[in-house]
């Protein structure tokens, strides 16, 4: 898993312009979530925000894939594993 931020540097500010979504599939990444904010809802980038909505799009990618295997997985569960999986993939980054 990777995730990649789209920052762009303003005069006084440092921006979030979008967020990408990477998994291994065991040859290469694929894109599996992506989000991109511009024009009137730019976003000044903060670390922390940009980490839980990673973590909302992973779960939603889970959830979609969930119900397309005929499966219903508790929002708990996947909230649960999705920040998980997004803390371990930062920890990979600092280590």
């Amino acid at each position: 898993m990777a995730v990649y931020y789209h920052i762009g540097q303003g005069y006084a500010h440092t921006f979030l312009n979008g967020i990408t979504l990477f998994a291994w599939n065991g040859q290469k990444a694929n894109i599996i979530a992506q989000k991109f904010w511009g024009g009137c809802n730019w976003r000044c980038f903060n670390e922390r925000s940009a980490k839980e909505e990673s973590i909302l799009m992973l779960k939603d990618f889970l959830k979609g894939q969930a119900k397309a295997m005929g499966s219903m997985v508790a929002e708990s569960q996947l909230l649960d594993f999705s920040r998980n999986m997004i803390e371990a993939t930062y920890q990979k980054c600092l280590g």
